[in-house]
């Protein structure tokens, strides 16, 4: 008994479809007679979603997955020096730390990749100013003890901060990697004591306790610069503050409302913003990048479907051209044969066309946060990407019609 064999057919299917495809579009593209350097340009929207999927996959120096942040700015007004603002944030960690799932809290004055200003001169001791008069310099941070645990960042050599760091404590900063590099060269800058430079004598020295590996905290495309760490509680003449609390937990954004009603009952009339997960953070670093390679794929797709539908038609139109020379021999009309191509040639566009733009239309939901200003069913975007196509659609049937409405009768004749 004869049997269907499902893989044989689906094989045939295939061989088949390739076949028709590797053999339609080279005398399709050889036809058109086209200078394809513009659609290979389409190959800058390729370059350029690779650069936006490398740079997304550059490694930020910590771990944003699982981390919550928010916004807290306390009024001076209420909170006027650094020992009101630490029992504020003390009494919100303590409080956040009751939520369940939370594995950690802390707070700082900047979070990467959202402020990058904050830089400080600084002396270290025993070493003489620079000969060029330019004096060291880094950029500046204040955290409180486990910030860079809830971050994820990896420490190379020293300690992290604790709660023994408080005011009565020596003085102690952390750095990063590219300031041991570049202010410590040859040697280990464990222990080494910096100070601002601007402060006065009186101003006790601070002792560098550990070394952070590097973070992207500038922007992921930016080397990273010197940095320096201090802790809050021995922070009270840093000009730096804290305004942005971290929680690392299993589901973060699911402890928004509960993190802010925890911080409500240390302050109920404390504003709570900018409630986000660190994973959004890098997003928005390379919005832009995305936005530009969208753009230009878009325009891409176009090119090459303008290619495609000329070099295709046009290819179809240069196959009748001994029909139209036969016709053009038994008397028939140069218009009307004229008129008879591009109509074929318009009517597959436009099947073509109403195809995409139902496709279009049930697709725009993904653009919706892409765009500012237009709708992602913008009546003028969607006439005016069709109307190229049919135009190409006209042009492509029009010019190698009217090539072929010039073959000499008699050679068409003698061909057939």
């Amino acid at each position: 008994m004869l049997q269907l064999d499902l893989r044989v057919l689906a094989f045939t299917l295939l061989v088949t479809v390739s076949t028709g495809l590797v053999f339609g579009l080279a005398p399709a593209m050889q036809a058109a007679q086209l200078n394809l350097n513009d659609a290979l340009k389409a190959g800058g929207a390729v370059l350029l979603l690779r650069s936006f999927a490398n740079l997304r996959g550059i490694d930020p120096g910590f771990r944003p997955q699982g981390v919550l942040t928010m916004r807290l700015v306390l009024p001076e007004s209420k909170y006027p020096d650094a020992e009101k603002r630490a029992a504020f944030f003390n009494q919100a960690i303590d409080k956040l730390r009751s939520l369940p799932g939370v594995k950690g809290v802390a707070f700082t004055s900047a979070l990467p990749l959202v402020w990058k200003g904050g830089t400080n001169s600084f002396v270290v001791e025993g070493r003489p100013q620079p000969t060029d008069n330019l004096p060291y310099d880094a950029n500046n941070r204040v955290v409180s003890p486990g910030f860079m645990q809830v971050m994820g960042m990896t420490l190379r050599a020293g300690r992290f901060f604790t709660r023994a760091d408080g005011p009565q404590a020596q003085p102690v900063a952390i750095i990063n990697e590219t300031m041991g590099r570049m202010y410590f060269p040859g040697e280990n800058a464990l222990d080494n004591r910096i100070k601002y430079s601007d402060y006065p004598s009186t101003r006790p020295w601070i002792t560098i306790v550990g070394i952070v590996r590097d973070v992207k905290a500038m922007g992921l495309d930016v080397p990273p610069r010197p940095e320096m760490y201090y802790p809050y509680g021995q922070a009270f003449y840093n000009w730096m503050v804290p305004r942005d609390i971290v929680i690392r937990a299993d589901h973060p954004m699911s402890l928004a409302a509960a993190a802010r009603e925890r911080i409500w009952e240390v302050d109920r009339d404390q504003p709570v913003s900018n409630i986000a997960t660190m994973d959004d953070i890098p997003d928005d670093e390379v919005q832009q990048r995305r936005v530009q390679a969208f753009v230009l794929g878009a325009f891409a797709a176009l090119v090459l479907a303008c290619v495609g539908i000329y070099g295709l038609l046009s290819y179809l139109v240069s196959q009748r051209a001994q029909e139209i020379g036969l016709r053009m021999a038994l008397g028939a009309q140069s218009s009307h044969i004229l008129v008879n191509v591009v109509g074929r040639g318009l009517s597959l566009a436009i099947v073509g066309v109403a195809i995409g733009l139902a496709a279009a239309a049930a697709l725009t939901r993904l653009l919706e946060t892409l765009l500012f200003g237009v709708s992602a069913r913008d009546p003028l975007t969607f006439f005016a990407v069709s109307a190229t196509l049919l135009l190409v659609a006209v042009a492509a049937s029009f010019i190698p019609a009217r090539r072929a409405m010039h073959v000499d009768p008699i050679t068409a004749l003698r061909n057939e």
